[in-house]
């Protein structure tokens, strides 16, 4: 007992008697036991909430002696309903009948990033509706910078997210309530990106003493070591209702300090309506639903990784990455018209479609080259990818108005007119060995687009000249 208490009871002793210690013993004893069933930061670090400004309604207390958390972020936290399964885990854990139920609100519109909800929406208005004692803080899956290197998306930069990290947590924490990152995976097309992800997330928590939940390094583990489970869906980018449990068991891990271990494998609850992506809550259903052997996998992966944190720290190991880059082209061979002229074919690696089919005809017309170029979809083309199968995305093969041909490289322009509308992407190509043409797009700049960031987008594409070609 603090000595501050101590000294009370010796007060009351004197001057009042037997009857006020009680009392006064029993009031430090609640006291003692309200502490052990706080949340984790409470417990440890959380700043004194500071009174709200005085336009804004002070937060109310919690209707219930549960956690409380709120959920800022996007399509990574309301597909499969992330918070209701994280909910769902953290009262399974607390059957014991101390505490109450956790209580939880999302604002998750797809594709926001921190900027977006710091500047419209409804998560600030969220933050002051009551007193939260975390808030969980996800920015959009590239940290809001648009670059594709061969049609993936890639993170090079945090020039989006730190500012607007720093503000939220900021924010937070005058509100009473602990930030916490929700540090996120690489997508499943370019794994070596956790590297960044984990920079950026680790260097904005260190500067805001804000808390990290090392989701993504506990998705890398799993890829790693048990490559079987499909944490992503289909679009190599979102999470299965695998990647919401791991994600689940991991915020469990983090937020309370509790090994997931044993918790149910199944989760039922209000589900999304993906029309307007919020919760429908006359719409129950099953969340999660996996083998009971997969669950366990997880929940190890998850008490893992936040085990590791705890032992550095608190925060995740974490180094600065040079940003990728596109390659740059050969030397190449010298471009006779021999060896260039004919119809070439292969394959595009370029945003929205990801890799897709290239046709390029070149013909010599004196001392001039005239090019057509045809770019199609491949059946298996994913989300962003125009149209099903392999119908061409511009009708039949463009005629090239700027094609150049010097002696070690050809250059030539083409508008971009399907869903990257109003992108005009630039081409080069040197011939690297017998009948194969390989080339680079150097550049993509958006155009017409004044209310969205520029994209930068850079891709290869490999060519084989065809066989009638070839033999002429």
């Amino acid at each position: 007992m603090p000595p501050h208490t101590l000294m009370s009871i010796d007060v009351v002793r004197r001057r009042v008697g037997a009857t006020a210690i009680a009392t006064v013993i029993a009031a430090a004893l609640t006291a003692i036991v309200f502490t052990c069933w706080t949340p984790l930061s409470a417990r440890q670090s959380a700043p004194a909430p500071t009174p709200a400004p005085a336009s804004t309604p002070a937060p109310t207390a919690a209707a219930s002696s549960g956690p409380s958390v709120l959920f800022i972020g996007n399509s990574y936290t309301y597909v499969n309903n992330l918070p209701q399964v994280v909910k769902a885990l953290v009262d399974a854990s607390r059957k014991d009948g101390r505490g109450g139920a956790m209580h939880i609100r999302m604002v998750a519109p797809g594709g926001w990033r921190l900027k977006d909800h710091w500047e419209r929406g409804d998560a600030r208005q969220a933050l002051n509706e009551r007193r939260w004692d975390y808030v969980v803080l996800q920015d959009q899956s590239t940290l809001g910078v648009n670059v594709f290197l061969d049609g993936v998306p890639r993170i090079t930069s945090d020039e989006v997210f730190r500012p607007y990290a720093e503000q939220w947590a900021t924010a937070v924490r005058e509100r009473g309530a602990t930030p916490i990152f929700y540090l996120t995976w690489a997508r499943k097309a370019a794994p070596q990106d956790q590297a960044a992800l984990t920079w950026f997330y680790v260097d904005a928590a260190k500067a805001t003493h804000a808390k990290v939940s090392p989701v993504g390094l506990a998705w890398q583990a799993v890829r790693e070591q048990d490559p079987a489970i499909a944490l992503f869906t289909p679009d190599g980018s979102h999470p299965a209702p695998a990647g919401t449990y791991l994600a689940a068991c991991t915020f469990v891990a983090a937020l309370f300090d509790r090994d997931p271990t044993g918790l149910p494998a199944t989760v039922r609850g209000p589900q999304i309506d993906m029309a307007n992506e919020k919760v429908d809550p006359a719409k129950t259903g099953v969340l999660v639903d996996l083998p009971p052997a997969q669950a366990r996998v997880l929940q190890r992966a998850a008490w893992t990784a936040w085990q590791t944190v705890k032992a550095n720290g608190g925060y995740p190991a974490a180094t600065r990455v040079a940003p990728p880059t596109a390659a740059a082209l050969p030397a190449g061979s010298v471009l006779s018209p021999e060896a260039l002229e004919g119809t070439w074919k292969g394959t595009l690696r370029f945003y929205p479609m990801g890799s897709t089919e290239m046709t390029l005809t070149l013909r010599r017309q004196g001392a001039a080259w005239t090019g057509r170029l045809s770019i199609a979809a491949p059946a298996s083309a994913g989300p962003g990818a125009a149209g099903k199968g392999a119908a061409p995305l511009d009708a039949g093969l463009e005629e090239l108005a700027d094609l150049k041909v010097n002696e070690r490289e050809i250059a030539f322009s083409h508008p971009w007119s399907t869903e990257a509308k109003n992108i005009i992407v630039d081409y080069r190509g040197v011939l690297t060995a017998p009948d194969q043409l390989q080339g680079r797009q150097l550049q993509g700049a958006v155009v017409r687009r004044p209310q969205s960031d520029a994209a930068r987008i850079a891709g290869s594409w490999t060519l084989t000249r065809t066989r009638d070609a070839a033999s002429r």
